[in-house]
């Protein structure tokens, strides 16, 4: 598979000629991205350049059968979603710990569990931002983040060490976007899926248009 954020990066930029332009918006090109990318070894569940966003959670199967197309349009999350303390100050008062999927506006995805969490320290030296997975999921196929591969990995069959989850970041130059994806090994995200009676639900957004003829 070639690399999620170079082929990103290429399918996001306009092309030259009006009738390629014209061609290019119709997004024909990103659903197939999509769609292929369900049938490859390596499973995006999140990734953002300038211009498009794709981020993915597991909810239950029998939430799916049949899909509630309506309510599953009105998704409203994104990584950067937490596990947080919540209060109610009206009466009855409350506070309670809520979780990361509580209001996505989507009672399909309220039922879910997220897999990518985008944190952030102002604390840290350099770099603030780094990304978080699913506790749960790295604990029950034992794997481990090995920084300087950029991966969650395990030893195979053999000792030797293989990337599972692959964390991908291209830093912009100068005042450009940068792009970042984050891939699970769809094998593994299968047997997840077994184990948990659950599925994928990947919400995406692709905003296209050139410099200079968008205002806003």
């Amino acid at each position: 598979m070639q690399d999620v954020v170079t082929t990103l990066n290429r399918i996001s930029e306009p092309p030259d000629g009006e009738e390629a332009y014209v061609k290019w918006l119709e997004m024909s090109d990103a659903l197939q991205f999509l769609r292929q990318n369900c049938r490859e070894i390596e499973f995006v569940v999140y990734a953002i350049n300038e211009s498009s966003f794709i981020h993915s959670v597991l909810v239950p199967s029998s939430l799916t059968s049949p899909p509630d197309y309506d309510d599953l349009s009105e998704w409203h999350c994104d990584p950067s979603s937490c596990w947080e303390i919540d209060v109610r100050y009206s009466e009855p008062r409350d506070i309670w710990i809520a979780p990361p999927l509580g209001h996505t506006s989507s009672r399909t995805l309220n039922a879910g569990e997220q897999l990518i969490f985008r944190r952030r320290f102002e604390g840290l030296h350099g770099k603030k931002g780094y990304f978080e997975v699913l506790q749960k999921f790295l604990h029950v196929f034992d794997l481990h983040l090995v920084e300087e591969r950029a991966s969650y990995c395990r030893l195979d069959r053999y000792g030797d060490v293989e990337d599972m989850i692959r964390i991908v970041e291209v830093p912009g130059k100068g005042d450009a976007f940068g792009a970042s994806a984050i891939v699970i090994n769809r094998e593994l995200l299968d047997e997840y899926m077994v184990l948990t009676q659950s599925v994928i639900v990947r919400m995406f957004d692709f905003t296209r248009y050139r410099a200079g003829r968008f205002d806003g």
